[in-house]
């Protein structure tokens, strides 16, 4: 009976409320629903009977939760590539403002990692430290959010070996190759990282697993150029790898 309830309640959620965000308002309707149930079941009626209506108490009270919530949502898209028109351009702060509208109506991993370039680029041309700052806290929810997405986590990495902050990327690196098998530059900083703390340290295996994902990578999005030049990184490590040579070979 519980689980019914719960499961109007997600019901009235998805085909009242909807969207792309997860609401949780609902929750404490729910919550007054499971004890009206339980009370009906410790007294001896029969909640058979009590549960259509409670059910639709639930489904009533998870709308005008989310009432406040209901206004005209965003193109997400228009607003994203409008934010990429300012960045070719090079008008950060207008794709910034974009990109914060974009965000206010996705929770999209790739809508993230793009406002964070954003931030960093003006962190660049700039040398504002909060840009840096927001940078790397965007970064951070694009790989909570997708563990495997690789642009964050190479750009993190990136982030953190370049602002001298070694031991924060070799824990993060760790992290990177368990979750995400594509982050190619993530395990070259990885390297560089290790080094830095351990000079004697031997890094090829990382090296040749991230030099291989990259050259990977660039020949499935059809760069050729780039992907022949990681995997000419491969051969200067004395580990060329045959099935690049194939795909890139004339």
């Amino acid at each position: 009976l519980l689980l019914l309830t719960v499961l109007g309640g997600l019901l009235g959620h998805v085909v009242f409320v909807g969207g792309s965000e997860a609401r949780l308002a609902y929750l404490p309707c729910l919550c007054v629903a499971a004890g009206a149930t339980l009370a009906a079941w410790s007294s001896g009626r029969r909640p058979r009977r009590r549960l259509v209506p409670q059910a639709l108490l639930a489904v009533a009270a998870a709308v005008l939760f989310n009432l406040p919530r209901w206004e005209p949502t965003p193109a997400v898209d228009g607003l994203a590539q409008e934010a990429r028109l300012h960045l070719d351009r090079g008008e950060i702060d207008a794709a910034l403002r974009a990109y914060e509208l974009a965000l206010a109506a996705s929770s999209a991993p790739r809508l993230r990692f793009e406002a964070a370039r954003a931030q960093e680029r003006l962190a660049e041309s700039s040398g504002r430290l909060e840009s840096y700052v927001r940078a790397e806290r965007l970064y951070r929810e694009a790989l909570r959010l997708e563990p495997a997405y690789p642009e964050p986590a190479d750009h993190l990495m990136t982030l953190l070996v370049r602002q001298g902050r070694v031991e924060e990327a070799t824990e993060l690196g760790a992290r990177v190759l368990r979750d995400s098998p594509h982050a190619g530059f993530a395990r070259l900083y990885l390297a560089v990282a290790r080094k830095s703390l351990e000079p004697s340290i031997v890094t090829w295996d990382l090296e040749e697993e991230g030099y291989r994902i990259l050259a990977l990578r660039h020949a499935a999005a059809g760069d050729r150029d780039a992907a022949a030049g990681f995997a000419g990184q491969l051969r200067r490590l004395g580990r060329p790898d045959p099935v690049l040579e194939r795909m890139l070979s004339p």
